[in-house]
Formats: structure tokens, C-alpha cells, sequence
């Protein structure tokens, strides 16, 4: 009777030790996704980008449960349910990465159609400011709303000079550094804005071109990083059709569906390598 006792009160113990662990450990976990979630929503809305948070929320704590449970699926052990989970955590930051990378582009592609604008509104005789509303009203987003803020801020009293830096910060580019630079400057020394943005678009439009230029020489590494990404798919399509049952072996061996796990991720290692290799910055 005293060893049942003792036995049930071992038993309890590590029950209650192991719920006390286990809340600790999902608070930790609730506390490190409501982090993640204000820091990802912040960065988001620095870009100019409306999200439901809701649904940001469910993309963070769906994501690495579904990956999971996929690589469960290919691997049939730990090993798999691991690697899902990395990949599924790591996914929704690469999402708001391209998002980001996405809304800067964007916002630099915009940018010179905006200084010839700004240019010549100063021409016409509007002062800066107004020049700036010109560009709010007549351009699409995202630059019509990181303009829209600049004029905001100085309206409530924020420096001129410091909304320009605070809006460097968010979208920042070099086209958008040089421009701020050179607004800086002129105010600082009289020169005619007109003018400066008048070679700026040239500078601008010259570098763009060179760009456009170096993507047409680089076209052929991206094809073939490409094609090589491409032609494993295709041949195992092809084999499937001809022959159902060829890959039966690796797919019910452990070892097998390793293989092609990891065949898959040095395809993709493969195109990123050549991706960036062919990728020239100026």
C-alpha cells in the first residue's frame, strides 16, 4: 500500500512538474509569435502596406505546422518534422522579405517619373511643397503615400529636412538617398531644384539603362539556372508516365525519400547559387 502511495505521489508530481514546464513553454512561445507579429506588422506598415493582422497571425502559427507535418509526410520520422519545422518558420519572414523587396522597387520605379513631375511644377512656379502635392495627386502608391506622410509631418511641425531623412530610412534606395542629398543641399546652399532634378532623372535614366543593359547579357546564365531547375522535374514526369512503379523503391525507403529530399533542396541551393552569380549590381 505504501509503495502504491508513493508511486502515485511520484506520478502526480512529474504530472504537475511537466504541466508547469509545458505553460511556461507556451507562454514563452505566445510571447516570442505576439513579438514577431508587432515587428513584422510595424516593418509592414513602414512600407506603406495595409495587412489584416488576423490573418498575418494565422500565416505565422499555420505555416510551421503545415511544413511540419509535410516533411512527416515525405520522411515518416523526426528528421522530416524538423526540417519542416525550420522551413516553416523561416517562410513567412521570406514572404514579407519579398513584399519589402517588392514595395522598394517599386517605389524606385516610381521615383524618376516623380522628379520630372517635381521639376516641373518648380518650372511652372509652384514652390516645393506644392510640387510635392503634385506628385501626391497625380502619382499612384506606394510614392504618392510616402510623399503624403512627408507633407504630413511637416504640416505638424516636424523639420523639412528631417521627414526627408526619416523617409529615406523607410524606403531606402540609392536613387532615393541621392535625391534627398541633393534636396539637403540645395536648400542649404540656394541652388535651382529644377535644375538638380533635371540631372538627377538623367543620372537616373543612364543607370537604368546600364541596368537593363547588364540583364540582357546575364539573360542566358538565368535561363539555364532555369532550365537546370526545370529538366529534373520534367524527366521524372516522363519517366512516371512511361513507367508508374520506377521510383516505388525510394519512395518506400527511408533512404530513398532522403535522396530526394535532399535532390530537391540542391536543386533549389543550385538556382539561388546561379541566380546570384549572374545577378550584377551597379
Amino acid at each position: 500500500m505504501l509503495k502504491f502511495l508513493i508511486l502515485i505521489f511520484i506520478s502526480g508530481s512529474l504530472i504537475l512538474l511537466g504541466s508547469s514546464i509545458l505553460s511556461l513553454f507556451l507562454t514563452h512561445l505566445e510571447k516570442i509569435h505576439k513579438k514577431r507579429l508587432e515587428e513584422t506588422v510595424n516593418k509592414l506598415e513602414t512600407l506603406f502596406v495595409d495587412v489584416e493582422k488576423k490573418k498575418l497571425s494565422r500565416l505565422f502559427l499555420f505555416t510551421p505546422v503545415g511544413f511540419s507535418l509535410f516533411g512527416f509526410l515525405i520522411l515518416r520520422n523526426l528528421l522530416g518534422v524538423i526540417i519542416g519545422l525550420i522551413l516553416g518558420l523561416s517562410f513567412p519572414t521570406l514572404v514579407v522579405k519579398n513584399i519589402e523587396k517588392r514595395r522598394k522597387k517599386k517605389f524606385r520605379d516610381q521615383l524618376i517619373d516623380a522628379l520630372l513631375l517635381i521639376s516641373n511644377s518648380l518650372k511652372s512656379g509652384l514652390s516645393f511643397l506644392q510640387a510635392i502635392e503634385v506628385v501626391v495627386e497625380e502619382m499612384p502608391p506606394p510614392i504618392s503615400q510616402g510623399f503624403k506622410i512627408l507633407l504630413n509631418e511637416n504640416k505638424m511641425g516636424l523639420p523639412f529636412e528631417e521627414s526627408l531623412q526619416r523617409l529615406n530610412k523607410k524606403m531606402y534606395s540609392e536613387e532615393l538617398n541621392l535625391m534627398v542629398t541633393s534636396i539637403l543641399v540645395a536648400r542649404e546652399t540656394g541652388g535651382d531644384l529644377s535644375r538638380i532634378f533635371e540631372r538627377l532623372v538623367y543620372t537616373l535614366r543612364q543607370k537604368n539603362k546600364i541596368l537593363r543593359q547588364i540583364e540582357t547579357l546575364t539573360l542566358q546564365a538565368r535561363l539555364q539556372g532555369m532550365i537546370m531547375m526545370v529538366l529534373p522535374i520534367i524527366f521524372a514526369f516522363g519517366i512516371t508516365q512511361v513507367n508508374p512503379r520506377y521510383f516505388d523503391t525510394m519512395l518506400h525507403s527511408e533512404i530513398g525519400r532522403f535522396l530526394l529530399l535532399y535532390a530537391v533542396f540542391s536543386q533549389i541551393i543550385g538556382m539561388f547559387l546561379i541566380r546570384r552569380l549572374s545577378k550584377l549590381e551597379v
